[in-house]
């Protein structure tokens, strides 16, 4: 099955119209990923948003570790940190939603808890095709809003 096939069948892509599954088909690439690898870290600047299409991927911030030793004033010594995991991307799940939106700066860390493929899409040329089909644009804004609404319920859920 080519890209285009493949995301026309994606029920995340389903108000989408031939054309534009066409240009998404167009500014995309499949990436394969090890266990452990860092798809972005926070704060990245994100070009890029991506589609589980196998393995599983951590939505993940780097906090300090709640066991500190104190020594000098009641000051921590050294500050240890931890990854916490706030969600986990699933196949048929998108992650980097932020490059879709200004600033385009990532708000977690996203880490492959499995080895598996993603396709990625090309937001910078995304944006053309968008210039010249507001509505493709729109849905696609929709489409990041679910993704941050489906984040913010895990974290409330704790994962």
């Amino acid at each position: 099955m080519n890209t285009a096939e493949l995301l026309q069948n994606h029920p995340a892509f389903d108000h989408l119209n031939k054309g534009q599954i066409a240009c998404l088909a167009n500014v995309s690439q499949q990436e394969s990923v090890q266990a452990g690898d860092f798809i972005f870290h926070k704060n990245d600047e994100l070009t890029h948003f991506y589609l589980a299409l196998s393995g599983e991927y951590e939505i993940i911030l780097e906090t300090p570790k709640l066991e500190v030793e104190y020594e000098f004033h009641g000051q921590p010594s050294q500050l240890k940190m931890e990854f916490v995991v706030l969600s986990v991307v699933k196949p048929g799940e998108i992650t980097g939603w932020s490059a879709l939106v200004p600033p385009h700066q990532a708000t977690a860390g996203c880490r492959a808890r499995q080895s598996g493929t993603l396709i990625a899409f090309d937001c910078q040329k995304l944006f053309e095709c968008f210039e010249t089909d507001c509505q493709f644009g729109y849905i696609l804004i929709q489409t990041a809003a679910q993704v941050i609404g489906k984040r913010l319920g895990d974290i409330y859920k704790g994962k």
